[in-house]
């Protein structure tokens, strides 16, 4: 299966890349720094951007046959770019069900805060 895993280089998002490409999975991942792939260049499709670029979303998502979301705040900062992101990577996903003709079966987005509170 082709998936698509946005977040990868976080805690959570590197167990989903080793868990797919263990069990045989065709893995692309979206980052913004391909530097912090420690290990897995090789064997993951890399396409590079912020969450603010469509382009590159709708890139990364493009022939996914699932797509899985581990996107979690970085800071305490206003403006956290995590919504309009969520917006951009949906989108791209409905867009490949149009051009692909094909029925879009599989998403998955790991609940996070979306702020940390104290």
């Amino acid at each position: 299966m082709k998936i698509t895993i946005f977040g990868s280089t976080g805690g959570t998002g590197k167990e989903l890349v080793n868990q797919a490409l263990a069990a045989g999975h065709e893995v692309t991942v979206y980052v913004r720094n391909p530097a912090k792939l420690t290990g897995l260049q090789d064997r993951v499709m890399v396409v590079q951007g912020n969450l603010e670029d469509r382009d590159a979303i709708g890139e990364a998502v493009a022939g996914a046959e699932a797509v899985i979301s581990a996107l979690g705040p970085t800071n305490n900062k206003p403006g956290n770019p995590l919504t309009a992101g969520m917006d951009h990577i949906v989108t791209a996903m409905g867009k490949t069900i149009m051009y692909n003709g094909s029925l879009w079966q599989r998403g998955l987005v790991l609940p996070t805060r979306t702020t940390n509170r104290r």
